[in-house]
């Protein structure tokens, strides 16, 4: 997986990994930054591809980022540099032991997430299903497929 981690990624999981401490100030002052400037998640991120440019240009997707952002760094950054540890740090479960079934759901021109991660995930999980639609990205995905991915658990219960 790490060989397909760009530079931000390579930064913030090596933190995590190795100086955990440093991660902990930077997502500190992250946190103070979203609650000065909640819209500012926007701008933390990586160039999006164009369907999740226009996906956020849509009034609710935008609240809906800025609410999770602002929920995710509510208490400070130790959350959010804790699940990058938790992230970057072995997992102590092959993935290859899942016997449950599984549907990896990917925009293949997502940038925040690579496509290749996706890839990577789905074929070590034992007959992972794969969802990976063209033309999407991060966000795209999210908003315009959210009731396909989520029917399984509304026909559960």
């Amino acid at each position: 997986m790490r060989q397909t981690w760009g530079k931000q990624d390579r930064r913030l999981y090596t933190m995590a990994a190795k100086a955990p401490w440093i991660l902990w100030a930077w997502m500190a002052k992250t946190a103070r930054d979203l609650r000065r400037d909640p819209g500012r998640m926007l701008k933390l991120l990586p160039q999006m591809p164009p369907a999740d440019e226009q996906a956020v240009q849509r009034a609710d997707v935008r609240a809906v980022i800025q609410a999770m952002s602002t929920e995710a760094f509510r208490q400070g950054g130790r959350g959010a540099a804790h699940d990058l540890r938790l992230e970057a740090l072995p997992w102590g479960i092959s993935l290859e032991s899942i016997t449950a079934p599984v549907d990896v759901w990917h925009g293949q021109d997502d940038t925040i997430v690579r496509i290749e991660q996706a890839e990577i995930l789905a074929a070590a999980i034992p007959g992972a299903q794969r969802h990976f639609l063209a033309g999407h990205g991060h966000f795209s995905l999210v908003f315009t497929h959210a009731v396909s991915y989520l029917e399984p658990f509304r026909t559960a219960a």
